[in-house]
């Protein structure tokens, strides 16, 4: 005959063993989603050469989006307008 102890233990184990998946997984995820974002973040420059930007324009374009001052500007656009994520 299985106690009732045992079985509680028992679930209580297959919860953890289940969070302790869920946390790697989504750790997984996130260093893919980095690397992606990084990956993607690295070759702008480029991106705007094809499109013909001239290099002040990609310097430009690297300074403003790497400033602390336009992260404040995205979130208050994303507070203004809704979006939940910020990118």
């Amino acid at each position: 005959m299985i106690s009732k102890g045992s079985q509680v233990e028992g679930h209580t184990r297959l919860l953890a063993k289940t969070a302790f998946r869920f946390v790697v997984v989504i750790g997984i995820t996130s260093l893919f989603a980095d690397f992606t974002h990084e990956a993607a973040h690295s070759i702008n420059g480029q991106f705007l050469a094809t499109l013909g930007a001239s290099a002040a324009v990609v310097g430009f374009t690297a300074v403003l989006v790497n400033s602390p001052a336009m992260d404040c500007v995205l979130c208050l656009v994303f507070l203004l307008t809704g979006r939940a994520g910020t990118g």
